[in-house]
């Protein structure tokens, strides 16, 4: 799951229904910062934003992801969600974005 919003990116890695790795980077466009942290809670490694840190969430996905596959081993990502917030008077619950939802 990937959550952006305007100055950080929240993430979150699950197997089945069990979250195995999760994080953010926040301070995007000032002082980014990462942190990360396993199943059980203890910290990981996050990833390294590198010399020339992301200033916007799309910055930080060619640094995310490559971090992620390492972190997940052999796992392969088989599908990418985003939060949608602002989904009106329609729209209250999560639901698959599908042709009739756009």
């Amino acid at each position: 799951m990937i959550n952006a919003g305007s100055s950080s990116l929240k993430f979150a890695f699950y197997e089945e229904e069990r979250r195995i790795i999760s994080g953010q980077v926040d301070g995007l466009g000032s002082q980014p910062a990462a942190k990360a942290s396993g199943q059980d809670g203890e910290a990981l490694e996050p990833p390294n934003l590198g010399r020339k840190p992301p200033t916007t969430p799309s910055q930080v996905l060619p640094v995310l992801l490559p971090w992620a596959k390492e972190m997940l081993g052999g796992r392969r990502l088989a599908a990418l969600g985003h939060r949608v917030v602002q989904g009106g008077v329609r729209h209250t619950r999560h639901e698959r974005v599908t042709p009739d939802v756009k």
